[in-house]
């Protein structure tokens, strides 16, 4: 199973976890809405099954509601890895003092669940993705 980042921060919300809060949309209207919610500077996200998002421009710090409009037009026509970009994730923007990635996944040889975390993104998805391909 997969999870879009909105999802797996809805799980870790019901869970008393801190996150940053955001809502998703499917069109830069809805975008455009969630930002004047938030009343001030938002994160733009791609919500798609791969990593480097923001390498690829699936992420954008938007400091205007024109902006966030401008953004998610062009996010939610893109594709990133060959996915098409269907949802965006509008978060309030947050001053960020630790990150971290957290990846659980089924080893499928020994048949338990693998965790790994680290504080710099990108790579783990993929090495995880390499240690267990799709079946």
């Amino acid at each position: 199973m997969n999870l879009h980042e909105y999802q797996a921060k809805e799980i870790m919300r019901k869970y008393g976890l801190p996150v940053q809060e955001g809502k998703v949309a499917t069109t830069p209207e809805e975008a455009e809405k969630i930002a004047m919610e938030y009343n001030g500077c938002v994160m733009v996200k791609a919500q798609v099954h791969t990593g480097g998002r923001g390498k690829a421009g699936g992420v954008k710090y938007a400091e205007t509601v024109d902006e966030v409009k401008n953004y998610s037009t062009s996010i939610l026509a893109m594709k990133i890895k060959n996915l098409p970009v269907k949802k965006v994730l509008i978060a309030k923007a947050v001053d960020i003092k630790k990150e971290y990635y957290l990846a659980v996944i089924m080893d499928r040889d020994k048949k338990f669940p693998l965790v790994m975390a680290s504080r710099e993104g990108g790579w783990i998805l993929k090495r995880l993705q390499e240690r267990n391909p799709r079946q």
